[in-house]
């Protein structure tokens, strides 16, 4: 063989080896971190686990936010518009999927009339009852069509739920409708988490009065609380930088399980800084007291701020009952389910990971509110009130049906709860005693 070509040859069995040792690298890292992967994420699925967290937050922040107070807010929230009625609803000008009356979906303008070829169903409530509407309305649609007393009228679902509403913002809610001239035969009332969950977390650390909408000092936050915007823009950047690391990750070369293992333990990093720069902001104190916190929060303990919680939720579901009734409306109430009351669902493995966290600020909220809620829901039956707990509808169920560590679910979830609800219309009316809350 001449010269040139045993060298050429040498070159390539080279080239070759040193390709064979980079696979042989490479092959040895991703076992290496699959097995870590195993370890720290508890199983053969934490790559996947891994992989929808990563989607997850690189879906975290839509763009730009308008100020720092606004970005550092949930991505519900920085959706919302302040509303001169109900607090807040979702602004139609930072994304169409909203109406101009503020609610995911169909509903208005012009508002609903009443049609006798038509039942109109309308849903209140927070972000599960929003996404039931979407989610779940189809199937109540078709529970409701084969029904006997509905045969021959098209069901139609409206939304008036939105992310983070609480009472009394669904009876303002069903008020304002009304006097936009709008007309309804069913209101369905799905909630419960946010009137317990929430305070604690948001209105409670800023000495925000109870009853108002959630994070509101941040929701009504200007340039005249520089101190807030700063702990804010922390947040929002952060929440920013977040989002950023999982788009870097997310390209074919780092999305395997070396990728992964590294991605993971720098999001965690960031994750903490963020958790921090959170906290920052709720223990915030506003300057301006009134306008940011309302009325004092004339309450001695913890204990009470909850008692005080359930009983404007029972207040306000009973004043929509009364409301609904004046207007010839059939209305029904449901206690919405969550994760995080005691044997409420088997959590699988892989559920567990995605929907149940030890330390979820909002678990502290569900353990003390709940049997609250449950007790107040048995005296709104009492009162002639269609109410159903539906805190223990997963309770035989071991498939995976929620979708996050807060409250929501998937599909599968939302057939059930839309099961629920045609069940509870369906259901003889209950007469109505005059008995009122204490």
């Amino acid at each position: 063989m001449a010269p040139g070509r045993q060298a050429a040859a040498r070159l390539r069995r080279r080239a070759l080896f040193a390709l064979a040792v980079a696979a042989a690298v490479a092959a040895a890292s991703e076992a290496a971190s699959f097995l870590a992967l195993w370890a720290l994420e508890g199983g053969a699925g934490g790559f996947r686990v891994v992989a929808q967290e990563r989607q997850r937050q690189r879906g975290a922040v839509a763009g730009p936010a308008a100020s720092a107070a606004r970005a550092s807010l949930p991505r519900d929230l920085a959706e919302n518009a302040l509303h001169s009625y109900l607090g807040v609803v979702g602004d139609p000008d930072q994304d169409p999927g909203f109406s101009q009356y503020g609610f995911w979906g169909a509903l208005g303008p012009p508002p609903p009339r009443r049609d006798p070829a038509k039942l109109l169903v309308v849903v209140v409530g927070g972000s599960l009852a929003a996404d039931f509407a979407s989610e779940g309305g189809r199937r109540l649609e078709e529970r409701l069509a084969r029904a006997p007393e509905y045969a021959g009228r098209k069901i139609v679902v409206l939304n008036a739920a939105h992310g983070g509403h609480k009472q009394p913002q669904q009876l303002m809610c069903l008020a304002y409708l009304l006097a936009l001239g709008a007309e309804m035969d069913v209101l369905v009332n799905l909630d419960g988490f946010n009137e317990v969950a929430l305070d604690a977390v948001e209105n409670g650390p800023q000495g925000v009065f109870p009853l108002y909408p959630r994070s509101w000092a941040l929701q009504m936050a200007g340039l005249d609380e520089p101190g807030l915007l700063v702990a804010a823009g922390k947040v929002a950047y952060l929440r920013d930088e977040r989002r950023a690391l999982a788009d870097r990750f997310s390209g074919p070369a780092r999305r395997g399980m070396t990728g992964s293992l590294v991605w993971r333990q720098l999001d965690r990093v960031v994750a903490a800084q963020l958790a921090r720069a959170q906290a920052e902001v709720a223990r915030y104190r506003p300057r301006h007291r009134y306008r940011l916190t309302g009325p004092p929060r004339a309450l001695a303990s913890e204990s009470e701020v909850y008692d005080e919680l359930a009983r404007a939720w029972e207040v306000g579901s009973l004043q929509l009952h009364r409301l609904c009734r004046a207007n010839g409306i059939r209305y029904v109430h449901f206690l919405q389910p969550n994760q995080y009351v005691e044997g409420s669902k088997p959590l699988g493995a892989d559920e567990r990971k995605v929907a149940f966290r030890d330390d979820h600020p909002y678990r502290r909220g569900v353990a003390a509110g709940y049997p609250r809620l449950r007790e107040r829901g048995a005296r709104l039956r009492a009162q002639g009130v269609a109410f159903t707990d539906l805190t223990g509808i997963f309770a035989g169920r071991r498939e995976a049906l929620y979708v996050d560590d807060c409250c929501h679910v998937g599909p599968a979830g939302y057939a059930l709860i839309a099961d629920a609800v045609a069940d509870g219309l369906l259901a003889p009316v209950a007469s109505s005693p005059k008995a009122g809350p204490e």
